[in-house]
């Protein structure tokens, strides 16, 4: 790994990599000369939970003693950790093994021309053959992110383990698999694994029984669902990193200049969710932000949004002092939708397209505030991002209070949404 990334990881993490470039005791360096620069998204990822946990545990003794090749993948020696810990190291190890260690792209464990381990994507090194299943042991072979069977595959191997569905994209099929791979001898704890996709940065929402997960299971959660973020969606690759440590998937969608993508929050060592930001709404239940706002995300793919009462009773203030015909036609009239009799609209189609349609009154009520309700958590959740970027400046200030805005409209949306889904007695 080159010595930009071995420097990044340094001061992004220094709790974690405090020895700089030599150990204080002349003993070996942290980050072995043999390390790929396809290993940095791994490291950055599961740097990042290692570095949350000691924190909030109290782990003064960790360390990370080495990190080198090990059968082809990536081992993290530590010491001084608990369990929750070892299920992050080793599920760091297990991505590792569905990753190029040269440039971040899906990749297998193969033999090369000296017959040594090696983790690469097909074409990127000549003269090597793949290692059979049996070889790769106590893991299996990686499904193939991004393949065209990559779902199908996942779906074959975990299906029966997860109580509600697995909705992931295709790129992210072998973190999943990572993931569900720490509960193959507990069925049933995992309610549901899926993307929730509402801003820049796609997130990993895991449901799962953590009155009755371990610790380990807790640990490999985690680092999941901070892989996710760093792994393109389409194609499963993380890589190849610019010396920013920004992977080329993310600076193309960024315009060139993308910073390191950033989950919205993650999973402590408690299993609770904690927001990166207070305002960001959660994606999954049990995924309460902060004070202002609560976010809940239902089977139908809609998002319930509650928020405190002054802030609720400001939002309806500023649906008078526009005219608006209640908030959910305040809510067209910001996102430019026909202000009367717009169409049906369902949004909850796979492939992410709005298809529109007509139907009768109380119907078309209802599809209609439906599609706000989606709309609307997107666009708060761009403006919390963008709040997040500009906090501490008056555009910061400014685009706070407009995210604010979006989300309490788009709570009274909800409750609409709610009452006309109800049947006419009961309204």
């Amino acid at each position: 790994m080159r010595p930009e990334l071995e420097e990044l990881l340094r001061s992004r993490f220094p709790v974690l990599y405090r020895y700089g470039a030599g150990r204080r005791d002349s003993g070996p360096k942290q980050f072995s000369p043999d390390l790929g620069d396809g290993r940095f998204a791994v490291l950055s990822a599961v740097s990042g939970v290692l570095e949350r946990h000691v924190d909030q545990a109290g782990l003064d003794q960790f360390q990370i003693q080495r990190i080198a090749p090990r059968r082809g993948g990536m081992h993290l020696y530590c010491s001084g950790g608990d369990h929750f810990a070892r299920g992050a190291t080793d599920a760091a190890l297990h991505m590792s093994l569905a990753l190029s260690e040269l440039t971040g792209r899906p990749g297998r464990l193969m033999f090369n021309e000296r017959g040594e381990y090696c983790t690469i994507a097909p074409g990127e090194l000549d003269g090597c053959e793949p290692v059979s299943a049996r070889a790769m042991r106590p893991y299996r072979p990686p499904v193939g992110a991004g393949g065209r069977r990559a779902l199908t595959l996942l779906g074959q191997r975990w299906g029966h383990l997860v109580d509600q569905d697995i909705d992931v994209p295709p790129g992210w099929a072998d973190v999943v698999d990572v993931l569900l791979t720490a509960f193959a001898n507990t069925p049933h704890l995992v309610g549901c694994v899926r993307a929730w996709h509402g801003g820049a940065v796609s997130q990993l929402a895991v449901a799962w029984d953590t009155a009755h997960s371990s610790p380990y299971q807790d640990g490999v959660v985690t680092f999941a669902v901070s892989m996710a973020a760093l792994i393109d969606p389409v194609t499963g690759a993380c890589g190849p990193v610019d010396d920013n440590g920004s992977p080329e998937w993310w600076r193309r969608l960024a315009g060139g200049h993308g910073t390191v993508p950033v989950p919205w929050g993650g999973y402590d060592g408690d299993g609770a969710w904690r927001s990166r930001v207070d305002s960001t709404p959660g994606p999954a239940p049990g995924h309460p932000s902060g004070s202002l706002i609560v976010a809940d995300h239902r089977e139908a793919g809609d998002m319930q949004i509650s928020l405190k009462p002054t802030v609720a009773q400001a939002m309806r203030e500023a649906a008078r002092q526009r005219g608006a015909r209640g908030c959910a036609a305040l809510m067209a009239e910001l996102l430019g939708l026909p202000p009367a009799e717009p169409p049906v609209v369902s949004a909850e189609g796979q492939d992410g397209n709005v298809n529109a349609g007509t139907g009768e009154n109380r119907e078309l009520g209802a599809e209609a505030l439906a599609a706000i309700h989606l709309l609307a958590s997107a666009a708060h959740t761009q403006l919390a991002m963008a709040a997040d970027t500009a906090r501490g400046t008056a555009v910061g200030a400014a685009t706070q209070v407009a995210c604010l805005a979006v989300g309490a409209l788009r709570d009274h949306i909800g409750a609409e949404l709610v009452t006309a889904n109800r049947p006419a007695s009961e309204r």
